[in-house]
């Protein structure tokens, strides 16, 4: 009679220890799926960050591109201007030179035009009315 009374009563106190362990295993897969989700939740955060880095990164490099794409335009004129300023400096320079040969060329003249005016006053052959009228 013992023995058929604990056989019993260890099967009702196995059954009890293991429904008893089940909650806690549930408990276990709650915790692991709920972590599961954190963890999928972080994922998607990392690569949602990572698209919008990538995009960042993307506009900048064409930002990058184009800063640069004006710059070297920047240069092409800058040193266009640059060979227009000396081409200019040289105009300048010819010019320079052309209107002190012209100068020169003015005062050889009026030397001339004086010593010839001094001569024909001198010679008496003119008077001073047509000296004037002959030398405009």
């Amino acid at each position: 009679m013992f023995g058929k009374k604990v056989i019993p009563t260890v099967l009702v106190s196995l059954l009890l220890l293991g429904t008893s362990a089940l909650p806690s295993r549930a408990d276990q897969l709650g915790e692991s799926i709920e972590q599961q989700k954190e963890i999928q939740n972080e994922k998607d955060q990392a690569r949602k960050q990572l698209n919008k880095l990538t995009y960042t990164t993307e506009n900048m490099k064409a930002k990058l591109n184009q800063l640069e794409a004006q710059i070297a335009s920047a240069q092409t004129a800058l040193n266009q201007k640059k060979v227009a300023f000396v081409q200019a400096q040289n105009q300048v320079t010819l010019a320079q030179k052309e209107l002190d040969q012209k100068e020169k060329e003015l005062i050889d003249r009026r030397l001339a035009l004086g010593k010839r005016a001094r001569g024909i006053y001198e010679s008496g052959q003119i008077s001073h009315l047509e000296l004037l009228f002959q030398s405009s």
